[in-house]
């Protein structure tokens, strides 16, 4: 085709279609413009199909480095202040309590043992306050964006919090009643209602309100900032007045040296975690460490976003307490977020689909999430799977899961992983939805709308790709599911304020069918087959072309799938055969615009070109009309529309039943035209001009060429001449230019059989064809291409051709001798 255009929407950031194929005088990355008149490869390479999904950005520090580093200090100094408060321990059992037991006085007896048991509970009860801490986030755990549903999720918590007080158990086995009348269980929830929510255990039946986790986890802080508070007292009191009692000078001296080495490491561990919760607190309120990172991160400023950045928080500090001391500093956001949707709670399932959602949107971390993402297998997996839960509780996680898919499926790397899991295909469909659009009950609104324009978007970037092309057309029943959202009524289309979303519906399941007709190679022929084979397509079409003028988007998309299809021979009788469309067809053609309603007449033109091309029933149909033929040629004048405008003149020459060959003499004023741009111009003009001539010279016969040429003031050795220095310069096959040579040969062929061989000896016309014959290649036996596919031969090859201009100038030397 001329051009299958790059299609950018609006709203997609730089998520685009770059099939093989560029407008006129343009180029991709120096690639040279090929349409299905050329041949091309098909891309296998690790390259995209289809552009980046976004610009290359600077690596960015990652937000939560400050995190993992403010958790680093933390544990050193947790870990410093433990390990005083351990040897401050040992070395009063064992030293203090089993060795001067006796020789304490009272009162060191007693705030010896009183500092133990402080200093005991303090370290015991650590990883205790860390678990209520970390647990308690989950209480705001419902969102990261702050959104109206996560408003009134949490406020049904606190409803149920309310009934818990009173009546713990019943309430909340009446609430989980009435959501499991309203929803039935799924994928994405299964087994919730089996154990219990760790923020809905009722530990109190009438206090609750005290022992809410929050609550808890905050008074063991303060219970751990007193103890050490009175245990540093204590120790310094007694280091200040250093009276331990009266003893033997030189029992004494061993036991005042163990009593004042205990009271020092008693407060220097209680001074070591007095810092290290004045750093925290300094931090956290102070510095706000927590709404910087969600701000960095890109999250709003809302109270449910810092609690998640809290959550990971805690994580990483737990690692760091619990495992090795730097093993915080291997964690991440995103790799957190993975964790997240690999568990089986559905809040954790939100928030790492909303923390990947953010970082794959974020300007400065898309790269490195998605690169991230792509290598996780079961991540993946994850992520798809997800597209396939339909319930009503899911549908916010579904919606994420959805929008990062699409992301990832900008990437032909990324696009070709999600084709290779298992299902994914019709995961994906699972998304389409082409009933009502909007679906209501009591409590909700499903909107479906939203989750078909996904769909549709995860398909086109799959199409991209010629592996997944193949696939999608092995997919059950996928293709008649996307060509019936191009269904589009008439009254949408004359509509002056049309729905934008239906509008957008519609051109995307158009461009996926258009994608797969594009296919290259044997997939591309097979999934063409499958394609013209749906009733409904051309149909559909037909009424784009009919009534879209206002949406030329749509019109040109449409024209370039029924030029894809026409390289099936029974997909174009389909085409023909369905009423109105080639007379539609013709009527933008010969109504050009300006701009993009240029571009479309140009796609009615390729289409046109193509529906003809050995088919006689189209040419006949075309000629039936009236004026059409003096349009065409009419048409030659205007250098844009001069490639198919000549192209379709020839078909109608080649093609057209002995019947309608009356209406061919028209042609024959095509000549003076044709005639000057064989002389002047040159690549794509010329092999069309040549092209036609051709037909033109048959229709005129001998002796009107020669007049013409009189007329057009050209000599018939100049004429020739011109001929072999266009082999000359092309001693090659050119992929731009691959019919070429071969019209050369077949006009130079009829001059030589009318009356002009001698001019072709004079020209050395033997030894340009030796040239020829020692290159000639199939590129140059085929009209169209499909990739590297060569598609409709022509009727005599290359090779003989040449042969039989070989015989014509050898017949010439034999009848002289």
């Amino acid at each position: 085709m001329s051009e299958i255009s790059e299609i950018r929407d609006r709203d997609e950031h730089s998520v685009h279609l770059d099939i093989q194929g560029t407008p006129r005088g343009s180029s991709t990355q120096g690639s040279p413009n090929l349409t299905i008149w050329e041949p091309g490869l098909i891309e296998s390479d690790g390259s995209s199909a289809h552009g980046p999904l976004h610009a290359n950005s600077p690596n960015a520090e990652a937000p939560e480095k400050e995190l993992t580093l403010f958790a680093l200090r933390l544990a050193i100094l947790e870990q410093l202040a433990s390990g005083l408060g351990t040897l401050a321990f040992v070395w009063a059992t064992v030293v203090l309590l089993g060795g001067f037991a006796i020789a304490l006085s009272r009162r060191d007896f007693w705030f010896v043992t009183i500092i133990l048991v402080i200093e005991g509970a303090r370290i015991y009860s650590r990883s205790g306050e860390l678990e209520w801490q970390h647990q308690s986030t989950w209480t705001f755990a419902g969102g990261a964006q702050g959104s109206f549903q996560a408003l009134k999720s949490s406020s049904r918590y606190v409803l149920r919090r309310v009934k818990a007080f009173f009546n713990p158990v019943s309430a909340i086995q009446a609430d989980r009643g009435i959501e499991g009348q309203q929803q039935p269980q799924g994928p994405g929830r299964f087994g919730s209602s089996r154990t219990w929510n760790f923020r809905e255990v009722p530990l109190l039946s009438f206090w609750g309100r005290v022992f809410l986790l929050k609550n808890i986890g905050e008074a063991l802080i303060w219970l751990q900032v007193s103890f050490a508070i009175g245990s540093m007292t204590l120790s310094l009191v007694q280091l200040a007045s250093q009276h331990f009692g009266e003893l033997k000078e030189s029992e004494m001296t061993n036991r005042n040296t163990a009593l004042n080495l205990f009271y020092g490491l008693a407060v220097a561990d209680d001074a070591l975690f007095l810092i290290e919760k004045l750093y925290w607190s300094w931090k956290i309120h102070q510095v706000k460490l927590l709404e910087s990172v969600s701000r960095k991160c890109g999250f709003s400023q809302s109270r449910a976003a810092t609690e998640l950045i809290k959550r990971f928080f805690y994580d990483v500090y737990s690692s760091c307490i619990n495992d090795s001391i730097f093993g915080g500093l291997k964690k991440d956001l995103v790799s957190y977020a993975e964790k997240l949707l690999d568990s089986g709670d559905p809040d954790k399932h939100l928030m790492g689909a909303q923390i990947l959602m953010r970082f794959v949107t974020h300007d400065q971390f898309t790269s490195d999430t998605m690169r991230k993402i792509e290598t996780s297998g079961k991540t993946m997996e994850r992520l798809v799977e997800m597209l396939s839960w339909k319930n009503e509780t899911d549908v916010e996680i579904r919606m994420l899961a959805a929008q990062i898919v699409s992301r990832i499926s900008g990437k032909r790397k990324g696009s070709i992983r999600i084709a290779r899991i298992p299902g994914s295909l019709e995961a994906i469909a699972s998304l389409l939805h082409n009933g009502n659009h909007e679906v209501h009950n009591n409590q909700s609104r499903y909107d479906y709308s939203a989750f078909n324009l996904l769909g549709l978007l995860i398909l086109r970037n799959l199409a991209s790709d010629h592996e997944n092309c193949e696939k999608m057309g092995k997919s059950p029943g996928l293709i008649s599911k996307i060509i019936d959202f191009t269904a589009v009524r008439s009254e949408l289309l004359l509509n002056e304020h049309p729905s934008e979303s239906q509008i957008k519906l519609v051109r995307r399941a158009l461009q996926v069918v258009l994608l797969l007709a594009n296919a290259k190679g044997d997939t591309g022929n097979v999934l063409r087959q499958l394609i013209s084979k749906n009733v409904f397509i051309v149909g559909q079409i037909r009424e784009v072309l009919k009534h879209g003028k206002k949406h030329m988007v749509l019109q040109k998309i449409s024209i370039q799938i029924l030029t894809c299809l026409a390289m099936d021979n029974e997909a174009t009788d389909r085409i023909t055969s369905t009423g109105g469309v080639v007379n539609l067809l013709l009527k933008i053609f010969f109504e050009p615009g300006i701009s993009e309603e240029t571009s479309v007449s140009d796609e009615a033109g390729e289409a046109l070109s193509m529906l003809t091309l050995k088919s006689p029933k189209t040419c006949n149909m075309i000629l039936q009309e009236s004026n059409v033929l003096r349009k065409l040629v009419d048409m030659l004048q205007e250098k844009l529309q001069c490639p198919h405008a000549s192209r379709i003149l020839r078909n109608m020459c080649v093609y057209a039943t002995t019947q309608s060959a009356g209406y061919l003499n028209v042609v024959i004023e095509a000549f003076p035209t044709v005639l000057e741009r064989t002389i002047k111009e040159n690549e794509k003009l010329l092999e069309v001009s040549i092209g036609l001539l051709i037909v033109v010279c048959k229709l005129m016969g001998p002796t009107k060429f020669n007049e013409e040429l009189v007329k057009a003031e050209i000599d018939p050795p100049m004429f020739v001449e011109r001929l072999v220095s266009i082999l000359k310069e092309y001693k090659f096959p050119d992929i731009k230019v691959p019919r070429l040579r071969r019209f050369v040969i077949e006009l130079s062929n009829w001059m030589m059989s009318h009356g002009h061989l001698q001019h072709f000896k004079n020209a050395d016309m033997e030894t340009m064809l030796q040239s020829v014959a020692e290159t000639t290649t199939e590129l140059e036996n085929f009209h169209l291409f499909s990739g590297s596919v060569g598609l409709c031969q022509h009727k005599s090859a290359v090779a003989s051709l040449v042969e039989e201009a070989f015989e014509l100038l050898h017949q010439g030397s034999s009848v002289r001798q």
